[in-house]
């Protein structure tokens, strides 16, 4: 096995694309046999690939990189690793995040601790792609190509992963956690569209690559949130090859347009009483539990309102025996009376 990790001053180099050096690693029997440097003469990142290739490089490790170059690896035969962060290759860990701006602490790691978390890592990436619904549709080489080219990330609470004016992410698979969808404007509204939970797919992060998909939307991690990233580029590839993976995308485009068209319901013909009680049923219908654990501006988030509006509305469920409120956390006492409501 040869790694090859972007490399500047002792860290995993940020910007594929810009790096100025690659750190190689050759790996045998667990252990690191061999250490080098070389330089990449100002190559773009399709050449950095042709690079690679011609080191025998077969497993890259590396910070931000694009769709384009993320295909370039692909076609090499290049396993990627990128969103990693820290120093040297014993940064890397099955799943890494995303949101950090800080270097970790640096682990003290031997060399087979280092190709044990790269083994790690495949395996972790081989589970996680195998989750995607149109898996059984994929040929054995698009399998393949899917496994080397797909990233798995991390990000906080509160992170922003999406928004309309940034690079076209790919198809995003919700591995662990939930992400919300919504609209912005101008003047700093939110509309929220819909949630994602874990093993559900958002197809509005590739709009790069289906055309009919013509609004910006923006997604937020509502708690610790792993995805699996297939880059637009390889999501495009697989549209045009793949009768089937395209008819699958198309009819999860079209689910969630119909997703869209209920919150536009929810908002433009119900009252907020009637919104509110409905989000809190079905909340309670996901989560198996009358109580939820969610602040007034969360919920304001989720049914497309204003936070003060949504505290006189829950004081008067409270005085109405509906719920019962606490500091971050809504029990339902009467759920017979929020069904009437709805």
């Amino acid at each position: 096995m040869k790694i090859a990790v972007t490399y500047e001053n002792g860290q995993i180099f940020q910007h594929f694309g810009h790096t100025a050096q690659f750190k190689l690693y050759e790996v045998e029997d667990g252990k690191v046999v061999r250490e080098a440097v070389v330089d990449t003469n100002g190559s773009g990142h399709g050449a950095l690939a042709g690079l690679l290739a011609q080191s025998g490089v077969d497993t890259l490790i590396c910070g931000g990189i694009g769709g384009g170059a993320q295909m370039a690896l692909a076609q090499a035969g290049i396993k990627l690793y990128g969103g990693v962060s820290g120093q040297g290759i014993w940064a890397m860990t099955p799943t890494f995040t995303a949101t950090t701006t800080t270097t970790p602490t640096a682990r003290t790691a031997t060399p087979a601790a280092t190709t044990a978390a790269a083994i790690t890592a495949a395996t972790d990436m081989e589970a996680a792609v195998s989750r995607l619904p149109f898996w059984q549709l994929l040929t054995e080489q698009e399998r393949d190509t899917v496994q080397r080219s797909a990233m798995v990330r991390r990000y906080e609470k509160g992170t922003l992963i999406h928004d309309g004016g940034s690079e076209c992410l790919g198809l995003l698979l919700v591995l662990s956690g939930e992400i919300r969808t919504y609209l912005l404007s101008d003047e700093g509204r939110e509309v929220t569209l819909f949630r994602l939970y874990p093993g559900e797919l958002c197809v509005l992060s590739a709009s790069c690559v289906i055309s009919q998909i013509t609004f910006d939307t923006q997604m937020t991690a509502q708690q610790e949130t792993e995805v699996l990233i297939i880059p637009a580029g390889l999501v495009a590839a697989l549209t045009e090859q793949n009768l089937s993976v395209r008819c699958f995308l198309y009819e999860l485009a079209t689910k969630r347009f119909s997703d869209v068209m209920w919150a536009m319901q929810q908002i433009l013909f119900k009252g907020l009483d009637r919104r509110l009680a409905e989000f809190l049923l079905s909340e309670a219908a996901r989560t198996g539990s009358d109580t939820i654990r969610m602040t007034h501006e969360q919920l304001a988030q989720h049914i497309s309102s204003a936070r003060e509006a949504v505290a006189r509305m829950l004081k008067t469920f409270s005085e109405e025996g509906l719920v019962e409120l606490k500091r971050g956390v809504i029990t339902l006492r009467d759920k017979d009376g929020l069904r009437q409501m709805v």
